[in-house]
């Protein structure tokens, strides 16, 4: 079978009437998805190339598929890539076309309106159905018009009524959640499929009716007034197509309520049943408008206890337990020590030793991979948790030791520095005597050749500044980390350890007319890149050999707008795929009182080879530059690198597991190899080479970090309704589980909640998103939102 013969095939099981002659060539054609000559709602678009690919749909139903043709075997990246363009440029071309055919059919109605009169009640369908024709009009073909509009009122199209009861929708007009308003809305508001049905609700109850025009457009109505009118109560009075198979009147009228927290009423017949009877318009004819108002009074919710299984809001990756074991002797001792009396997510625990390690010794040695690729061997760390997760704690714990260390250093240099200070004082007292003696010989006009000597003999013997150790900085921008660095009398190892990462991503630094270069800035010092900064209030500076760790915490909310607000350039620019990430698991509620370990044996081993390597005594070049020694991998050790360098590689492709997070995974083997050095350098100093074991436990948590990568930067890419949708159910549940209920009031939730969904609209949007997928309803009086039981009984 041929593309187009196919595509007609996959046309037809949709339930469409294909048309005749398909035509593939990329551009968009009309057909009549019904079979009738008159009906140009069906539409299909589809390229027949060496790689057909196309779109089909029914612009009535708002039906929309694509398709591919089957090849017979695996398509390249590039074939798939090109399969992708056609459909997107199809979908774009319907998009377009769609609209311009919506723009047409407003101004066509706007148009037909005017030209209408008022409808007349002696209209034979309005006389066979016993109601008024208010606010209908009615054309010079004897047609009534029934308007619809969309919930800000304006009209989208028009529905035609014949005198025969003969029904048909303006063409190209937009039907999905527009509707005809009949009364004005107060403590309840009704919504029926035809106009008839409606009206007659109308008259019977006194109730405020929506007319949705057909039981598929309910559920959209539905939602379209809850948004408008959150807090009236919402009845979908059904219609009872009980000898029709699946009783669609019925099971949409119950759907459109389930979405919404609102009613539904259904008429009631007698028995036998009259023929053809299935609306309330058919009930009150048969039974008069008394029963009609007694069933809309007496309309049910679908029982609360009757729930689907929740659907996945999106489609997540699983989140993996943090591999503890991987990290080898007193490391990992240390990080299960703290982890237990903190009760912090354990990969918290872990982020905040590795900073520690790498700040302590990134500046002995650098990490060789290969035959000429050397590099630094500190480690960009982000921990993505909530407030009160007690990072700091962790850091407090694991970096002591480096504060006692500084602290120790500064207090044993102080003689020295009391030295060096009077020593460059005479220096300063010198060189501004030679040069007073300079200026004084110009202006008497007599030599300076000796004074020139001098000075020239004072610079050669100016005394060196001492550098003072201090390892942990926490400048906010990333010139003045820079400066740190570099500075005659400053350290050029350090790091920032902090659980208020806001002060890096949400910084002045960060702001839109200084973000590359600080970006730019932070990349190099990572890769250990000399660089030279220059400054807008004094001289510039260079950086050569410096070395900076980061091991960050920030809430979900200010690294993704840290994300949005940078346009890309986090990412763009690389400054995202340096950071080993992790987004674990919250514990707090869980975190009972415990006493501390007696002793703390594995912190203090942990803490005791840290103060050794701080020890070690660092290398400096003739220009006072720091110059770590080069460690490399034995042979065994680079056979491992290599291939986790080459699978991570593999999984870059387009269909690859990390194909979504390539700026990161394309970092994993270097990061890989400085986690490598970082262990060996713990386990056995500088000396020797990194063996397969260091290697294969740092393979294995930088592989659980390029996951955990993927799992929150996919989540962040996630469109906005559903990132909202995200946040506002992680909150829902755990204020359900903190109470002991299954619903939260809608204003606790816009008071309380998280603050993109406070406002009203963005809140009901979420909880649409959410309800779609079984996860929430609103209740039915619409004041509260009611948690899928499901949700709240798993773990927490």
């Amino acid at each position: 079978m041929d593309a187009v013969n196919e595509f007609s095939a996959a046309i037809r099981k949709a339930g469409l009437v294909p048309p005749d002659r398909i035509i593939a060539d990329g551009e968009l054609h009309r057909f009549a998805s019904n079979g009738k000559a008159s009906d140009t709602a069906g539409w299909y678009c589809l390229h027949d190339d060496e790689l057909p690919a196309g779109v089909f749909g029914d612009w009535r139903t708002g039906l929309t598929e694509t398709w591919r043709a089957d090849v017979g075997r695996k398509l390249t990246d590039y074939e798939r890539a090109k399969q992708r363009e056609h459909i997107e440029a199809a979908r774009a071309k319907r998009e377009r076309a769609e609209a311009d055919m919506r723009d047409a059919a407003r101004l066509r109605a706007a148009k037909e309106w005017e030209a209408a009169r008022p409808a007349s009640d002696a209209h034979p369908y309005l006389i066979r159905k016993g109601v008024k024709g208010a606010g209908l009009r009615e054309d010079a073909c004897g047609r009534l018009l029934v308007p619809m509009f969309d919930r800000h009122g304006v009209m989208h199209s028009l529905q035609y009524i014949d005198a025969d009861g003969g029904k048909r929708f303006m063409t190209g007009g937009r039907v999905a959640g527009c509707y005809f308003p009949i009364g004005k809305p107060s403590d309840a508001l009704c919504i029926a499929e035809g106009f008839a049905t409606a009206s007659t609700i109308h008259a019977a109850t006194g109730h405020a009716v929506a007319v949705a025009f057909n039981c598929g457009n309910l559920e959209a109505v539905a939602r379209e007034l809850r948004a408008k009118l959150p807090d009236v109560r919402l009845v979908v009075c059904a219609d009872d197509d009980a000898e029709t198979p699946g009783n669609p009147g019925l099971t949409k009228a119950r759907a459109a309520a389930a979405s919404v927290g609102g009613l539904v009423a259904v008429p009631a017949f007698p028995s036998p049943r009259p023929a053809n009877a299935s609306d309330f318009n058919d009930m009150a004819q048969c039974r008069g408008t008394q029963e009609v108002s007694r069933a809309i009074a007496a309309a049910v919710i679908e029982p609360a206890s009757i729930w689907a299984a929740p659907m996945p809001l999106v489609s997540d990756s699983p989140m993996d337990a943090y591999p503890i074991n991987a990290l080898p002797g007193s490391i990992g001792a240390a990080v299960r020590e703290v982890a237990a009396f903190v009760q912090c997510p354990i990969a918290l625990a872990a982020c905040s030793a590795l900073s520690a390690l790498s700040v302590a010794a990134q500046g002995v040695a650098n990490v060789r991979r290969g035959s000429d690729l050397e590099g630094p061997t500190s480690l960009y760390l982000l921990a993505v948790a909530a407030s009160g997760e007690r990072k700091s704690e962790c850091d407090r714990r694991f970096s002591s030791v480096l504060r006692e260390w500084e602290a120790e250093q500064s207090e044993m240099l102080k003689p020295d520095l009391a030295r060096n200070r009077a020593d460059r004082a005479t220096w300063e007292a010198a060189r501004e005597g030679v040069l007073n003696t300079i200026k004084q010989a110009k202006r008497s006009g007599e030599s300076i050749e000796d004074a020139r000597a001098a000075l020239e003999k004072l610079e050669r013997e100016k005394p060196e500044a001492i550098r003072v150790p201090r390892v942990l900085l926490e400048s906010e921008t990333a010139e003045s980390l820079a400066w740190n660095l570099a500075r005659p009398d400053g350290w050029p190892s350090g790091g920032i350890l902090s659980s208020e990462a806001g002060i890096i991503f949400g910084g002045h630094a960060m702001r839109r007319d200084s973000i590359v270069q600080s970006l730019s800035l932070l990349n190099k010092l990572w890769s250990g890149e000399s660089l030279r900064v220059g400054r807008r209030t004094s001289e510039q500076f260079d950086v050569n050999g410096a070395r900076l760790t980061m091991g960050l915490a920030v809430q979900p909310e200010t690294v993704q707008t840290f994300f949005e607000e940078s346009r890309g350039l986090a990412r763009g620019t690389g400054f995202a795929a340096r950071f080993l990430i992790a987004y674990p698991e919250s514990t707090q509620g869980t975190r009972l009182y415990r006493d501390a370990p007696q002793g703390w044996p594995g912190l203090v081993a942990f803490q005791s080879r840290l103060r050794q390597l701080l020890d070690a005594r660092l290398q400096f070049n003739e220009r006072g530059e720091l110059v770590p020694q080069s460690l490399g991998m034995d042979a065994a050790a680079f056979e491992a690198w290599r291939q986790f360098h080459d699978a991570a590689e593999v999984e870059l492709r387009v269909s690859g597991e990390l194909a979504d997070v390539r700026d990161v995974a394309s970092k994993g083997a270097e990061n890989c190899a400085r986690l490598a050095a970082l262990f060996h350098l713990f386990e056995h100093g500088p000396s020797g080479q990194i063996g397969v074991a260091s290697v294969a436990a740092a393979a294995r948590i930088v592989t659980w970090h390029l996951f955990e990568a993927r799992r929150f930067l996919g989540g962040m890419a996630m469109p906005k309704a559903i990132s909202n949708a995200a946040k506002l159910e992680a909150w829902l549940l755990t204020v359900c589980r903190e109470r002991g209920t299954a619903s939260v009031s809608l204003r606790d939730a816009m008071r309380l909640g998280p603050y993109p969904v406070r406002p009203k609209a963005d809140l009901l949007a979420a909880v649409s998103e959410l309800t779609a997928v079984e996860r929430v309803r609103l209740s039915v009086d619409g004041r509260s939102i009611q948690i899928n039981p499901a949700l709240v009984e798993r773990n927490p």
